[in-house]
């Protein structure tokens, strides 16, 4: 007997069976012990308006299809995360090399005029540079290993989000003359902290 799903397109299968005299289909049916099958059926009518029926298991043959096309559908999603993250990062990286162009500058100008303080801040702010492009270096790479990057979400205070942002395009800010002020009680939020800060220095940068 079809299965549920498919007892609308077995009755239109027969249906074309007795208005053309044959017709052939493939149809999810199941067995009398409850089990289903997937099975191609071949009808046509005989002499004595009698019903021919020739039935091929195919169980296999559709599974392999199901699982085809959901190894498609992963391979496509996993295709649109690399290349929407490569796009990301490509743009990401270019913060932390100003960062690091920037401070270099600093760094000679300070030492030059023996301001120790400031030429700790430099070394600093460009091992942060350093540690951002090495952590972006290797969520691209854990992407190629794995097709998809999920970090556990939690709640974060969103001044902390953008003081981590501002941190990473300060290179960009300082070289622009721009004060940059978080406005104080921002409310916290709930998500995965690293794509929410690449989020926010995005739109700084930008």
């Amino acid at each position: 007997l079809p299965a549920e799903e498919s007892a609308e397109a077995a009755a239109r299968h027969f249906a074309e069976v007795r208005n053309k005299g044959k017709a052939a289909g493939e149809f999810l049916l199941r067995r009398s012990d409850g089990g289903r099958l997937w099975a191609s059926v071949r009808a046509s009518m005989i002499p004595g308006e009698r019903l021919l029926g020739i039935f091929q298991d195919i169980t296999k043959r559709k599974l392999n299809e199901v699982e085809r096309e959901s190894l498609i559908a992963d391979l496509e999603i996993r295709n649109t995360e690399l290349e929407r993250f490569t796009y990301t990062i490509s743009h990401d990286l270019k913060s932390p090399l100003v960062t690091i162009n920037g401070f270099l500058g600093y760094l000679e100008k300070d030492a030059k005029t023996g301001n120790m303080e400031r030429l700790k801040n430099d070394i600093n702010r460009i091992q942060e540079a350093v540690n951002k492009m090495r952590h972006l270096l290797n969520d691209l790479l854990e992407l190629s290993r794995i097709g998809r990057l999920v970090n556990v979400p939690e709640m974060i205070p969103f001044s902390d989000l953008a003081q981590d942002a501002l941190k990473m395009v300060y290179g960009q800010i300082e070289e622009r003359g721009i004060t940059a002020v978080i406005q104080p009680g921002l409310p916290a939020v709930f998500g995965d902290r690293q794509r929410l800060m690449e989020l926010l220095q995005n739109l700084i940068d930008n």
